[in-house]
C-alpha cells in the first residue's frame, strides 16, 4: 500500500514545488482552454493528523461530546477516544457504527474539497487566467462514493471554473451536473466517445 497524506507538510511542499516546475507547460500553451487538476478523484487517510482533524471537525459540528454520544449511541468520555471508522477493501467494515461513518464520510469530503481549493490557490499564484477544474463525475455516482472523498456539488461550486462532464459514452449527466452548480458555468466533455448519440438530446438540448 502507498499512503500519501495530503495534509502532510512534506506533501504540500512537494505539490508547491511541482507546480513551480511545471506551470509554464500549461500557461504558455496557446491551445489550452482549461486545466484539469485530476480525474476520478479519491482520497481517504487515517494518519494521526487526519484523526485529529476529524475530532476538531466533530467539535465544530456538535460542540459537545454528549451530543455525539447521543447521535452515535456511544459512551466516549473525551474527544481523544474517538477514532475514524475503519474501511476494508474500499468499504466500511461490516459492523461499522453507521452514524459515526456518516460523519466521517462528511468530514472526508469536506477536507478533500478544501485540499483542492488549496491546490487551486497555489496554481493561481503563478497563473491567474487559465480556467481550473477537477473531475470526478463517474465516481460521484459510484457505490464507493462514501469512501472516495468526492462531493461533486462542493467541487463544482467551490473549485471548478468550468464543469467536467466525464460520463464516457454518453453526455447523459449534463443536466444533473448543471443543476448542482449555483452559478451558470461552461461545461465540457473531453471523454465523449462511442458515436454522437445523445449529444443533441442531453448536451445541446435538441431543437432549441
Amino acid at each position: 500500500n502507498v499512503v500519501i497524506c495530503l495534509e502532510s507538510p512534506h506533501i504540500r511542499q512537494a505539490i508547491q514545488e511541482y507546480i513551480k516546475i511545471h506551470y509554464k507547460e500549461w500557461k504558455e500553451n496557446p491551445n489550452l482552454i482549461y486545466n484539469i487538476m485530476g480525474y476520478e478523484l479519491q482520497y481517504i487517510c487515517y494518519c494521526n493528523r487526519s484523526q485529529q482533524m476529524f475530532r476538531d471537525w466533530l467539535k465544530s459540528e456538535y460542540h459537545t461530546l454528549s451530543v455525539i454520544n447521543q447521535n452515535w449511541k456511544t459512551q466516549f468520555k473525551s474527544f481523544t477516544e474517538i477514532s475514524a471508522p475503519l474501511t476494508l477493501n474500499g468499504r466500511p467494515v461490516h459492523d461499522v457504527n453507521r452514524a459515526a461513518w456518516y460523519d466521517w464520510a462528511s468530514f472526508n469530503t469536506r477536507r478533500f474539497t478544501d485540499y483542492l481549493k488549496w491546490v487551486k490557490a497555489e496554481m493561481r499564484k503563478l497563473d491567474p487566467s487559465v480556467p481550473i477544474c477537477a473531475g470526478g463525475t463517474f465516481s460521484m455516482l459510484n457505490s464507493s462514493n462514501s469512501v472516495s472523498g468526492i462531493d461533486e456539488e462542493m467541487i463544482i461550486n467551490e473549485v471548478d471554473d468550468v464543469i467536467v462532464n466525464e460520463s464516457g459514452s454518453s453526455p447523459i449527466f449534463s443536466d444533473l451536473l448543471s443543476s448542482l452548480s449555483e452559478k451558470k458555468k461552461v461545461m465540457f466533455d473531453p471523454e465523449m466517445g462511442y458515436g454522437t448519440h445523445g449529444i443533441l438530446l442531453q448536451f445541446l438540448h435538441g431543437k432549441t
